[in-house]
């Protein structure tokens, strides 16, 4: 009997399995599709690299909020005496806002200057909003590179990342597993773009909103949920060591530092069912703690911090009050506990809790020290902090590293190498002295233009959820706004030539270097020199050619300098890894446009404006593109320019060509 229902279910389901095996194979004969893997084969220069692939999470998290790795392309097999090093993780190990100045760079240098005798290649494989599950898959394709050493500094995601609870509850979950998996198939790639297509035609394309889209997912310390996410971070850390080791290589577990003085918690701890009067009597408690603490009153001030705390029961909005009281009146390893226990109570976790490096610990423990080692990156901030609880002079708001402190975080991987057992280039030889942070400045090139960029950066990313909800967002915002007028010299006229003179010696002396002449670049874009920009586009996409941003500049001035044809061949280079950016779409129908192509400019700016429907360079486009198109184009074209100028009351262009549809007798 169970024979029989064999056959019966092969006779049903084998003509559709081969039906499937049929199409998949054409659609990959075909070059329909794209590869799922996190890097693919590319030939550039004569030789074929192993290069990033832009498409590796578009099964993950969809086209539309697909995340990109900093761009490389190196070697399938490494040169002789060469040691290649992959740095693994997410956002604050990418270095966000801005990987110039990321751990791997600083590596790039620190490990040479350590090792002399050693040549080192070090990879930036690390990815905004990723979680340790995607780690693992990315761990898992760089083992094919032949790499020496990992360093995997992760954490902070485990929550908010793709697979955490915060990412719709474990139904959802399981979709998006099953959806990750079927979408290595080109069959599956092909039908999930025609839905996605159909999603954008009816506007219900699903928008990325960062952490924001979070708010309201709060998870208290002892929410079961908790104890899932620690045993799949558990797991996934098992499971790369022991895939590194499989693999004979080396790795450097890293646990996480996250801001503990400067950033407030985001989610306060307070229960729902507190009543509206104590919720009044603990606000008016906690002023009265704050008035007493500015007078200097700090025994007082707790007493009534300790008094609220009573309401409700400890929160972490408390914890952070007392552990600024702590810290003023000069008593740093207890401000260190209760900033540390206001973490672990902030109920929306966008910072790594004591948990995980807990775990982070613990597995180094468990491992063979001559495969794996720690750099404790969380004691080594602590013991470095000016008082004893790293803040804003390490991170830029909750976890993201400054200047000063992927300086910390890289110096210690360098210790734990030079101090740990492995059996590898780095126990070979005592590690070099150091060179200090000066030095490391002049050779990233790191320019008070570049500090007011990042400064910009983080201002405009703090005026939004889920900063806005922190204690003392207003004063934090006022900080950072005087610290950019203080700086506003840097990109005056004299600031902007002495930028351009540093950049253009790093340029000179390290031509190999893509990153100074990418920033090069956007320098010269910003003064006006579009030619300039142009020559060091194109270098840097000769080097890295999947590099999607350098492409987007080099069409924006193409068209600046008058070959639209150009530039539209650009962004359709764009569009075709962000077919769901409003932003790219707009490039590729404005080039169309100056190219003349007016007809086709129509339907990328329509998409554009169904993800972005106050996306005023769309309307205006869309405006110039319809207007050419008889009595009814001219009308659609007024009816976007009136959408222009209310949206844009200062947009002299929409102006003028409104006056000019309008005309004198109508």
């Amino acid at each position: 009997m169970m024979r029989r229902w064999l056959f019966r279910l092969l006779a049903l389901v084998g003509p559709v399995l081969i039906l499937v095996a049929v199409v998949e194979g054409g659609l990959r004969l075909a070059g329909v599709g794209h590869p799922s893997a996190f890097w693919v084969p590319a030939r550039i220069g004569g030789r074929v690299l192993a290069v990033d692939n832009p498409y590796f999470t578009w099964p993950i998290f969809g086209p539309r909020r697909a995340r990109l790795a900093t761009p490389f392309a190196l070697p399938r097999s490494k040169a002789e005496g060469v040691t290649r090093v992959f740095v693994l993780g997410g956002s604050a190990a990418q270095g966000d806002p801005d990987p110039s100045f990321s751990m791997a760079r600083f590596l790039e240098i620190l490990l040479p200057a350590a090792w002399s005798n050693t040549r080192f290649e070090v990879v930036n494989a690390a990815m905004t909003a990723i979680d340790s599950t995607v780690v693992r898959m990315v761990a898992r394709d760089v083992l094919a590179l032949e790499p020496d050493l990992l360093v995997v500094y992760a954490g902070n995601n485990e929550i908010v990342g793709p697979f955490g609870p915060s990412a719709g509850g474990r139904a959802r979950r399981m979709i998006s597993t099953t959806r990750r998996h079927l979408l290595r198939l080109r069959t599956a790639q092909v039908i999930a773009r025609v839905a996605d297509g159909a999603a954008l035609r009816r506007g219900r394309m699903e928008e990325w909103q960062g952490l924001e889209a979070f708010l309201g997912l709060e998870l208290g310390p002892s929410d079961p949920a908790l104890n899932e996410v620690r045993a799949r971070f558990e797991s996934n850390l098992q499971a790369i060591l022991e895939m590194a080791e499989n693999a004979g290589v080396p790795v450097v577990l890293c646990t996480v530092g996250v801001n503990l003085a400067d950033s407030p918690p985001f989610g306060s701890g307070v229960g729902p069912d507190l009543k509206d009067a104590e919720r009044q009597t603990r606000a008016r408690l906690i002023d009265d703690a704050m008035q007493a603490a500015v007078t200097g009153e700090f025994d007082r001030s707790l007493e009534v911090l300790e008094t609220a705390g009573q309401i409700g029961g400890s929160s972490a909005d408390i914890e952070f009050l007392r552990g600024k009281v702590l810290a003023a009146a000069g008593r740093q390893v207890e401000a260190l506990k209760a900033f540390t226990l206001s973490r672990d109570l902030d109920r929306l976790r966008f910072r790594a809790d004591s948990s995980i490096n807990r775990m982070i610990r613990k597995a180094v423990q468990s491992a063979d020290d001559r495969t794996v080692v720690l750099a404790d990156v969380e004691k080594r901030m602590e013991a470095e902090a000016s008082d004893g609880v790293p803040g804003r002079e390490f991170f830029y708001e909750h976890v993201h590293l400054t200047f000063g402190g992927t300086s910390i975080v890289a110096r210690e991987i360098v210790r734990a190498l030079a101090a740990g057992r492995l059996s590898s280039p780095f126990g070979d030889d005592a590690a070099q002295e150091l060179p200090d942070d000066g030095a490391l400045a002049r050779r990233l090139a790191l320019t008070g233009w570049s500090t007011v960029r990042l400064g910009s950066e983080v201002l405009d990313r703090m005026k939004r959820a889920p900063f806005t909800g922190q204690l003392g967002h207003e004063a934090t915002v006022q900080t950072i706004e005087e610290d950019l007028r203080r700086r506003s010299s840097l990109v005056g006229p004299e600031g902007l030539v002495r930028t351009r003179a540093t950049l253009s010696g790093a340029v000179e002396r390290h031509p190999d270097d893509w990153f100074h002449a990418y920033n090069l670049a956007l320098l010269l874009r910003q003064i006006g020199d579009n030619e300039g920009a142009i020559r060091h586009l194109r270098k840097v996409l000769g080097l890295r050619p999947t590099f999607s941003l350098a492409r987007r500049e080099l069409g924006r001035a193409l068209l600046r300098t008058g070959r639209p044809e150009a530039a539209v061949t650009a962004f359709r280079r764009v569009v075709a890894v962000h077919p769901f950016s409003g932003e790219a779409l707009t490039d590729l129908g404005a080039a169309l446009v100056a190219a003349g192509q007016l007809g086709v400019a129509v339907d990328p700016l329509e998409q554009a404006l169904k993800l972005e429907p106050e996306n005023v360079t769309a309307l205006y486009h869309l405006a110039l593109a319809q207007a050419s198109k008889g009595e009814g184009g001219r009308r659609q074209a007024i009816e976007h320019l009136e959408a222009v100028l209310s949206l844009d009351p200062g947009h002299s262009d929409a102006a003028d060509v409104l006056r000019a549809l309008e005309g004198p007798g109508r």
